[in-house]
């Protein structure tokens, strides 16, 4: 068959396939429908078309859009396939930070080719699949939660985003711990930043910033240049909660945090932080400011700040008042839980 009719009765069979999965169609469809071989590759030629994975198109031009992305990949990694990974965190409706990349969860004997742009795990047991994506469209099959973030953070490269996805997807979404925490101890190679990110938060970081603090405090704990510290403890006197610093050195009243515009960028929030401020001030207590930019550009000056304050306090006769109680508040645990010092010996 040739002829002005065929090509629109093409054009109409091609916008039945892929409209609902947002514009994408793979070559063996395209095939199926016995158009001519040549049409892919002359549409992308003219800019009409995307090849967005070996044998994969999206039938219109611009930036494809995440839901389009795992359409492709999963035409790609064939009908077991499952998205899993940052963009499987972020279909399940997790905030991710900056580009979400594309992992393929497949069966262990599967084999498709992995490109820069979607990555393969393999597993001998498949998840039953989560079917997640914008209303209207075709679902997208995806692994739970627990299993895209130990993927994403087993393949992750950057700290600070891997901190970020972690504990805000832990903060906001029950459940999740023990699959975490089980896959990271997991015997056997291939963790990436999976076991740091974990010790972590056990240790009770619940932000990335509060990482890098850890990461600077924490040798300076080990080497005695200071003493041993909470993460994000709750502090109360009187039954009344005074504030929750992002580090604080118990015995000594000191504790330490970062203000960031992000977290206090409103004139509420900044009032919030200078009556917290004025909260420990009243009662005794030294609440020592940053703010991320300011630490980043030199944790080696925060740290020795640090050291001063806390000779300071140490000099007090009563650095600390009677009937503080400290308890723990890291991001996997409920508030008023009790909770450990950090071990500083322990990474050394």
């Amino acid at each position: 068959m040739s002829g002005h009719g065929v090509k629109h009765t093409w054009t109409a069979a091609i916008h039945g396939i892929a409209a609902p999965r947002g514009g994408v169609i793979s070559h063996a469809e395209l095939r199926a429908l016995e158009v001519d071989p040549a049409l892919p590759s002359r549409e992308v030629r003219r800019g009409r078309w995307q090849r967005l994975l070996p044998g994969v198109y999206l039938t219109s031009p611009g930036e494809p859009e995440l839901h389009q992305q795992c359409h492709a990949a999963l035409l790609h990694g064939g009908p077991r396939s499952l998205i899993t990974g940052a963009a499987g965190c972020a279909l399940h409706g997790v905030a991710t930070r900056g580009a979400t990349s594309l992992m393929l969860l497949l069966p262990h004997e599967v084999r498709v080719v992995q490109t820069p742009s979607c990555q393969v795990t393999r597993s001998r047991s498949l998840p039953e699949p989560r079917l997640l994506g914008p209303k209207g469209l075709e679902p997208i099959r995806v692994a739970p939660l627990g299993r895209c973030l130990v993927d994403a953070l087993g393949r992750a490269t950057d700290l600070a985003a891997a901190r970020a996805l972690a504990s805000s997807t832990l903060r906001n979404r029950g459940g999740l711990w023990d699959v975490l925490s089980v896959a990271a101890y997991r015997p056997g190679p291939g963790k990436g930043l999976l076991r740091q990110v974990v010790r972590d938060l056990e240790d009770g970081v619940r932000s990335a910033p509060e990482g890098s603090l850890h990461d600077a405090l924490l040798p300076a704990a080990g080497a005695g240049r200071l003493p041993s510290y909470l993460l994000n403890p709750d502090l109360l006197l009187d039954g009344e909660l005074i504030g929750s610093p992002d580090a604080y050195f118990p015995g000594l009243g000191l504790g330490d945090e970062q203000d960031s515009r992000e977290h206090h960028g409103s004139v509420d929030d900044l009032d919030a932080t200078l009556l917290r401020h004025e909260r420990f001030s009243r009662r005794g207590l030294y609440l020592n400011h940053t703010t991320p930019t300011r630490f980043s550009r030199d944790p080696a000056a925060h740290v020795a700040k640090l050291v001063t304050l806390v000779g300071e306090r140490t000099s007090l006769a009563v650095p600390e008042p009677p009937g503080l109680v400290v308890l723990g508040r890291g991001p996997l645990l409920p508030a008023r839980t009790p909770w450990p010092q950090v071990d500083s010996s322990r990474r050394f």
